[in-house]
């Protein structure tokens, strides 16, 4: 096994960090981040002459630079106030951090250790707030966020302990495995006790990815008594009403009813589709540019001052909807950035489906559930304007890519041997 440099291994820690604070400690870990660009940027600038990006590395940065720079664009043309201008350096943040990885990318292990720390420990916060009275588990956060966030943690927790079962190695290896699947049952926890239901809507989609991904081995390595005792427990553990899910259900369906029996918008559904009509008809209204970051909100009072949409959505700062939100403030133009900050990654992960080694393969699917997760995600909730879940998207974008592009290089060397 090859050693880790000092930095490979300081980058370790890093990725460990990030995955661990991402729904723990998130406002620490935002601080962290920004504190430490200065430093990023000057040791990029030291070992500018050793850094090497390859095509596809400049694909991906191509993408991102495309989407900051749009969303910075905006921002100093019609932008107001400090959040927007931070919000949309996070883009580049992640090139930098990116380029960085690729140049000092530490081994496979640190994501393990910082998956399985953040799923777990995401648990472990659900069940102290729910146990201190919170109605919903939020994470010093908001819940749809944090539940949002579990999820994905979850769905990586699988994969990895799916990885390890798959490796034929798993006898040595038995405490990784037992670490993934109680991670991942921590962050299932998690994302139940929240109480977010767009998480909901993601769990068979990502489900039926993991297991079109390991559908060779899938059932030859599981017992499917255990996977029907598994499925028995959801169900119960859905049916149990302080656990909050029926309820939620429950009251999903009466606001469907309210909203298109007599339009009423003060709830949770009937917001969002306002919201939505809110989007829809202010891109139409300027379709290639957008209202920007700060003209948005008075465009949305306008159109209820003009009894267009309704009242109820004056609370709200973003649109519910990633692809509405930015086609509303940033018109096709930013659109066209976002469909590339999406597409490219999963193009690019897609790309390595064949490949044969256990690492790669894990770290191919989790892009790619990355990827689907924010795109579903982002159908109910602006998970690109929460500064959380951009963190998360483009930390584990460039965290992903970097670590499965070191994976591959080291196989090629040890072929070409």
């Amino acid at each position: 096994m090859q050693q880790a440099s000092g930095w490979q291994r300081v980058n370790g820690w890093g990725v460990v960090a990030i995955a661990a604070l991402l729904v723990t400690l998130p406002l620490l870990l935002e601080g962290v981040l920004l504190l430490l660009l200065p430093g990023l940027v000057l040791g990029l600038s030291f070992h500018a002459r050793s850094l090497w990006l390859d095509r596809d590395d400049g694909k991906l940065v191509t993408a991102l630079v495309v989407f900051g720079a749009v969303w910075l664009a905006d921002v100093g043309w019609r932008g107001e106030g400090l959040m927007p201008w931070s919000m949309a350096l996070w883009p580049l943040w992640a090139v930098a951090g990116l380029v960085w990885l690729r140049r000092f990318c530490p081994p496979f292990r640190y994501w393990y250790f910082g998956i399985v720390a953040g799923a777990s420990g995401a648990g472990v916060v659900a069940v102290i707030e729910r146990l201190l009275g919170a109605e919903r588990a939020g994470g010093h956060i908001n819940a749809i966020p944090f539940g949002n966030l579990s999820l994905l943690l979850a769905a990586m927790s699988v994969v990895l302990a799916l990885m390890t079962l798959e490796n034929g190695r798993y006898r040595s290896s038995r405490w990784h495995l037992v670490a993934a699947v109680l991670a991942t049952v921590w962050a299932l926890v998690a994302m139940v006790l929240s109480g977010t239901r767009g998480a909901w809507v993601a769990v068979p989609v990502m489900g039926l990815v993991i297991v079109l991904a390991y559908r060779r081995s899938l059932f030859r390595l599981i017992n499917p008594w255990l996977v029907a005792g598994v499925l028995v427990v959801c169900c119960i553990v859905v049916l149990v009403a302080p656990v909050g899910v029926m309820p939620r259900l429950l009251e999903l369906a009466q606001e469907v009813g309210a909203y298109h029996r007599t339009g009423e918008a003060d709830t949770s559904y009937g917001a969002r589709v306002e919201m939505w009509r809110t989007a829809w008809l202010l891109f139409q209204s300027s379709p290639w540019l957008g209202w920007g970051e700060g003209d948005l909100i008075a465009g949305r009072d306008m159109l209820i001052a003009g009894a267009s949409v309704s009242p109820a959505i004056h609370y709200y700062d973003q649109l519910h909807s990633d692809i509405l939100d930015t086609l509303a403030r940033r018109g096709i133009v930013g659109g066209l950035g976002l469909a590339m900050v999406y597409g490219v990654p999963a193009w690019l992960f897609i790309r390595y489906r064949r490949h044969a080694c256990p690492e790669v393969k894990a770290l191919m699917v989790s892009g790619i559930l990355l990827v689907i997760a924010f795109l579903i995600f982002g159908m109910s909730q602006s998970m690109l304007r929460d500064s959380r879940g951009l963190i998360a998207y483009l930390g584990f974008l460039a965290i992903l890519w970097a670590l499965l592009q070191r994976r591959v290089s080291l196989l090629q060397k040890e072929t070409d041997r």
